[in-house]
């Protein structure tokens, strides 16, 4: 099991190296570093969050939890007159459904509002809702499903309302 000094030692590798997130999970517990960028007028800034996430065995055993990403860890910009582009807050897989069975949660002109669910991006069996920040009209939907995105990586153009 590690100690609180060892947690330390990682937490500063991490902060220094380029990953974006690490997470490591044994029977004891689940260890989750993550690293969030903040932009400022097109220069890209690091902020290094040290987010530990200590959890019991028995919560991280259940990877069909489902876990919302908080709308400061998505990154959306204006382009293309006044698209907003929604970027991916994390290293994935996305997914456009629920399972493979349902419907999209969105499609090309689907009106959506602010909180509603646009896509599920999955990490270490963790199922991530990625929610909307804006009321609008998707207008481009820029991934393919089950398509490994990168931090950063383009998902969707929306007109705002």
């Amino acid at each position: 099991m590690l100690d609180y000094k060892q947690i330390l030692e990682l937490t500063e590798k991490v902060s220094t190296s380029e990953l974006s997130e690490l997470i490591l999970e044994t029977k004891e517990l689940k260890l989750v570093l993550k690293k969030e960028r903040s932009y400022k007028e097109e220069s890209s800034v690091e902020k290094i969050t040290s987010s530990l996430n200590l959890e019991s065995s028995e919560r991280s055993e259940s990877g069909e939890k489902s876990a919302e990403i908080t709308k400061s860890s998505a990154k959306n910009k204006k382009s293309q007159g006044n698209l907003i582009e929604v970027s991916s807050p994390m290293v994935g897989t996305f997914y456009r459904a629920p399972s493979p069975e349902e419907s999209p949660f969105v499609e090309v002109n689907t009106q959506v509002k602010v909180g509603d669910t646009l896509c599920i991006l999955e990490a270490m069996k963790l199922m991530n809702e990625l929610p909307v920040e804006v009321s609008g009209t998707v207008k481009e939907i820029c991934a393919k499903n089950g398509e490994l995105v990168e931090y950063g990586d383009l998902l969707f153009r929306i007109e705002p309302d």
